[in-house]
């Protein structure tokens, strides 16, 4: 009598067929956490002879006018000066009726490729409102917001569509009216790349022309994921949990109207997370083949005992 083995074949069959499963399914997870590697380890700013930094934006947005307003909310209204606000009598308007600000920052934000240049300004608290203001950014550059800061929700914070511009010593300088808020802040895409990267060593550049006297001026920069700053100086303003991206500023003391003030920010990248996902991927890698290889190993097994 002729014992039957199709069981055991049929049984390392679904065996060899399960195996195969997990091994693909092992080398997509390693494809897309290697993907997802090469993304996290980008680092704004970081220039590339093949893909250059775009000296001009692509899409500068909407310019400030009365009649096209911009309605979309400030990219960061949650960074607040690093020193407090001036004690004292409020400062009088000048000549102009214009009132100065008590502080003055200026912050750089990467944004997909392209840098953001964004002034916030703060009156004295004791400042009568409506209160008229001016600020100033490069000559030509594209202004896609510039409102009042109400300290709550962003998107509810108003623009500021009545502006005056005019140009001066390569500057635009823009006049507006503040009415609801002692804080204002405008926003435009900046020109060139402030960002350098030399290995694991970074650095941005700022640079800014007041339009006025400031008491009290103040840079600042948002700095790629995982950058530890080198200047002892500076002072954290923050962490986006979601992009794991620090701001960082530096306190100037008084600046005058019309003269550049400029600073270096310095930070290094640490190399430990990349290498520990790289490490990672491999482990991934070598358990989804060793799987492959066990499936492969099950289908002929079984092949050759139904023979």
């Amino acid at each position: 009598m002729t014992m039957k083995t199709t069981g055991a074949p049929k049984k390392l069959k679904t065996l060899a067929l399960l195996l195969s499963i997990l091994g693909i399914v092992a080398l997509l997870a390693t494809v897309i956490a290697a993907g997802g590697a090469l993304t996290a380890g980008a680092v704004p700013g970081e220039t590339d002879a093949a893909n250059p930094i775009e000296s001009v934006p692509a899409d500068p947005g909407d310019p400030v006018d009365s009649a096209n307003p911009v309605t979309a909310a400030p990219i960061s209204s949650d960074l607040e000066p690093i020193t407090p606000r001036e004690g004292g009598a409020a400062p009088v308007a000048d000549a102009h009726g214009i009132t100065p600000f008590s502080s003055l920052m200026y912050k750089i934000f990467p944004d997909n490729g392209k840098y953001i240049g964004i002034v916030g300004g703060i009156l004295h608290p004791d400042t009568q409102l409506p209160a008229k203001i001016e600020v100033a950014v490069p000559e030509g550059s594209p202004v896609f917001w510039f409102g009042e800061i109400l300290g709550g929700d962003p998107s509810l914070d108003p623009t500021l569509p009545q502006t005056d511009k005019r140009t001066e010593n390569g500057l635009d300088i823009y006049t507006a009216t503040i009415t609801q808020a002692h804080e204002m802040q405008i926003e435009y895409y900046m020109f060139g790349n402030p960002f350098t990267l030399d290995g694991t060593k970074g650095s941005v550049k700022l640079a800014y022309t007041p339009a006025q006297d400031v008491g009290q001026f103040e840079f600042a920069a948002l700095l790629p994921a995982g950058a530890v700053p080198l200047d002892s100086d500076l002072v954290h303003m923050g962490t986006d949990p979601q992009t794991n991206q620090a701001s960082y500023a530096r306190s100037m003391g008084a600046v005058k109207a019309g003269e550049e003030v400029s600073t270096v920010i310095n930070y290094s990248l640490a190399q430990g997370g990349a290498q520990s996902s790289t490490n990672t991927i491999v482990i991934v890698l070598i358990v989804a083949l060793i799987v492959l290889c066990a499936g492969l190993v099950f289908f002929l097994l079984a092949k050759r005992m139904k023979h």
